[in-house]
């Protein structure tokens, strides 16, 4: 499926806790290779992006071999005047999160596309993707996320590349 690559925009995302370290990496699980950006157990990383329409954020979740407790991941939008939960799953190394990736996902469409109403244009506004984890329990000194993209259909992936194409969300 078509999809915008959230790693290739890591170094335009905002990262917190700022002092935390942040690195885009590969790592093979279950036999399973993804491009992985690695980040502090506590962490949140917000990328501002148009988002495609028909879209939603895939990503899989895992943790070092080490790693045992549970962590929530949370995705949510903004428009830097409201902020929505989209999704918020609990992810722990009982569920094999040090041995395999666990797949999240969480539904973008209410925020592209053009909607019947004078005042929301979700397809006119550049969105906060926030993603953020959090330690719920144990010891998890870090958090594998594999493959984060923004994934669409055909039609939506033509669509966006035309509007970005013509200057415009």
């Amino acid at each position: 499926m078509p999809a915008v690559d959230l790693l290739r925009q890591f170094d335009h995302a905002d990262r917190r806790p700022p002092q935390g370290t942040f690195e885009v990496k590969e790592h093979t699980l279950a036999g399973t290779r993804r491009a992985t950006l690695v980040v502090p157990a506590d962490s949140r990383i917000t990328w501002t992006v148009f988002v495609p329409h028909r879209a939603h954020l895939e990503a899989h979740v895992a943790f070092p071999s080490d790693a045992s407790g549970a962590v929530a991941v949370r995705v949510g939008v903004s428009d830097n005047r409201i902020y929505n939960t989209i999704s918020e799953t609990t992810v722990a190394t009982t569920d094999g999160g040090g041995k395999q990736w666990i797949p999240i996902s969480a539904d973008l469409s209410l925020y592209a596309g053009r909607k019947w109403s004078l005042f929301y244009r979700p397809d006119e506004t550049k969105w906060r993707i926030i993603l953020a984890t959090h330690v719920l329990s144990g010891a998890i000194p870090s958090v594998y996320l594999g493959s984060l993209a923004l994934v669409t259909d055909t039609a939506g992936a033509r669509e966006y590349l035309r509007r970005l194409q013509e200057g415009r969300p």
